[in-house]
């Protein structure tokens, strides 16, 4: 069925990863149109058939949700070849909201008899967080049936209520257990299946996939009174199997023109074993640098609006958001990790999500406000985001492999639940982790296509010593050479040091006397080959896990011939020596 003619588009109200939102105008009724968008990334008769089946599938789970006596939009029209669907329009608050502002814990009742009115349907919604239900009036809309499916299991339906639990305790964390005992009170009253639901909710819960093992169990607890930091930062922590939640405590604000003192000097004075203090601002480059550190006391009184006002008639509107978060691990000691996006700020306020200066700032390469975006989509640019990832990557590399804030992983070869690593932050490789790739002549797993042309890049106008200056202060922080370079090319837009220069980052390292002792690729096959080590001496009969030492200690011995040739490592240099010291 083609699409009809007489539709008018108007506006786009969201774009998610797998459809667009769009408000449009049909048949004199204010409708909503849901296009699912062509994936690029897949095979073209795949998405094509993958789209057209959800498609279908929405539709008619909309209309036996209504069936089932739950309040979901009227579907008006289907066009499965297009992958589009128009529906009513329901307008209201979220319960996301109205569980923020207005503490609404009631309707969690509401929504446990929805579940359970869908589940005894056998109707499997899929995604039931508290973003997809909508009050409008006083009825209840649940959304977006884009995941649901038919299902009678009680493992299905556990993972329904597993999914709107998880979403409860990220963001909702201080309503959680009254709100839970509601859903279940409402569960159970509409659901005559709930108790083997509910069990198989336990059982899951228990088990390894999604328990992660308490010893295992990575956690962050964040210093801050400001929900929307949790929210936005939690986005990047569970994507990349972290749990953040809320610190009891309350975080120290000092007077400072240097956001990283300001978050490092919180951090020593609230002093809990795993914890994280951030601190950001705006900074201004018209404004000389207003308000930069003082960004909340300046939203607090004159607001976004009045700093529209202070550069009306400016024509430089270039500005920049920064963020240092300060993380405090078992031991004690401190770790600053900091991030910038660059962007300019708007003529007039556009959007309404986001928090603070969000609704005036536009990144670089977007053309909307933060605040036009969701969340998901902000948190994967912003300047917090992009340092929560960067503190996260570091975990894993260093205090996550010896078993970071919690407990310690598994090591290689041990059956135990796999967690799967995912870099968000500008598609970047985990390029430390797989340096001195050398049993074969071939590009290693670490390559990047280096610039073609030989000479220096034109928009850079930093000069030698700021370059290497930035260099030591990034080597200072703790920064290893491979992630200083991808900090370089992500903030700088410095594609390669060694073409700007004439010295590699490691180079500069080693003149200021900041250079690790052992170096960076041989130094993570040391790690390697101890945590293989701890294994084998648990499973002495795993002879898959003994041929990989043997083949990490292959690279070891070669390596460090190299590295002892070029006189970078001391000729009396002792592989199991140090070996030892990592136990």
């Amino acid at each position: 069925m083609d699409r009809p003619t007489d539709l008018v588009e108007l506006r786009v109200i969201a774009r998610g990863a797998e459809a667009d939102i769009v408000e449009a105008e049909w048949l004199g009724m204010r409708v909503v149109l849901k296009r699912r968008t062509v994936r690029p990334y897949l095979n073209p008769q795949l998405d094509a058939r993958v789209r057209y089946r959800r498609t279908l599938r929405e539709a008619a789970a909309l209309h036996d949700a209504k069936l089932a006596g739950v309040p979901a939009p009227t579907v008006y029209f289907v066009d499965p070849m297009g992958a589009e669907i128009i529906m009513e329009m329901i307008e209201g608050r979220r319960l996301k909201e109205l569980l923020e502002e207005e503490r609404r814990v009631d309707l969690m009742r509401v929504v446990g008899d929805y579940l359970g009115r869908l589940h005894g349907s056998g109707i499997v919604h899929g995604d039931p967080t508290t973003s997809n239900f909508v009050l409008s009036g006083e009825v209840l809309y649940a959304l977006d049936f884009g995941l649901s499916f038919r299902s009678r299991s009680p493992r299905d339906q556990a993972t329904d209520l597993h999914v709107l639990k998880e979403a409860l305790e990220s963001y909702h964390s201080d309503l959680f257990e009254e709100s839970m005992k509601l859903l279940i009170e409402g569960y159970a009253g509409s659901f005559g299946g709930s108790r083997e639901a509910l069990a198989w909710l336990r059982r899951l819960e228990s088990s390894g996939r999604y328990r992660g093992d308490r010893a295992l169990e990575r956690s962050l607890c964040l210093i801050s009174g400001n929900r929307h930091k949790l929210q936005e930062m939690s986005v990047v922590a569970e994507a990349m199997g972290w749990r953040l939640r809320p610190c009891e405590g309350r975080k120290l604000e000092v007077q400072s023109d240097d956001l990283a003192e300001i978050a490092l000097a919180a951090a020593r004075a609230a002093a809990i074993p795993g914890s994280i203090v951030e601190d950001s601002g705006l900074f201004v480059r018209s404004l000389g640098g207003f308000p930069g550190p003082y960004s909340s006391y300046a939203m607090s009184t004159i607001g976004y609006r009045g700093l529209l006002k202070l550069m009306e008639g400016v024509e430089d509107r270039a500005a920049r958001f920064e963020s240092a978060i300060a993380y405090t691990d078992q031991a004690g000691r401190i770790r600053v990790f900091t991030a910038r996006v660059c962007g300019a700020i708007a003529e007039e306020p556009a959007g309404t999500g986001g928090f603070g200066f969000d609704p005036v700032f536009i990144p670089a390469g977007y053309s909307r406000t933060f605040a036009e975006m969701d969340l998901r989509e902000k948190s994967w640019i912003s300047h917090r985001g992009i340092a929560m990832s960067r503190l996260l990557r570091w975990l894993e590399a260093y205090g996550g492999a010896r078993g970071g804030p919690r407990g310690r992983r598994p090591p290689s070869g041990r059956r135990g639940p796999r967690r799967q690593r995912t870099n968000l932050i500008f598609g970047a490789s985990d390029r430390r982790r797989r340096l001195a790739r050398t049993h074969s002549h071939k590009r290693g797993k670490s390559h990047s296509t280096r610039p073609p042309a030989l000479k220096s890049t034109s928009w850079i106008t930093m000069s030698q010593k700021d370059i290497e200056g930035l260099i030591v202060k990034m080597a200072h922080e703790g920064l290893t050479p491979s992630l200083i370079g991808e900090r370089l090319r992500d903030e700088y837009g410095i594609p390669s040091v060694k073409k700007l220069i004439g010295k590699s980052v490691v180079d500069v390292m080693r003149e200021a006397n900041v250079s690790p002792p052992i170096p960076e690729d041989l130094n993570n096959l040391l790690k390697k080959a101890r945590r293989i080590m701890d294994h084998l001496a648990t499973y002495r009969s795993d002879r898959k896990s003994r041929h990989a030492l043997e083949l990490v200690e292959a690279k070891i011995h070669r390596l460090s011939k190299y590295y002892k040739r070029k006189g970078i490592l001391p000729s009396d240099w002792q592989y199991k020596a140090v070996v030892a010291q990592l136990a």
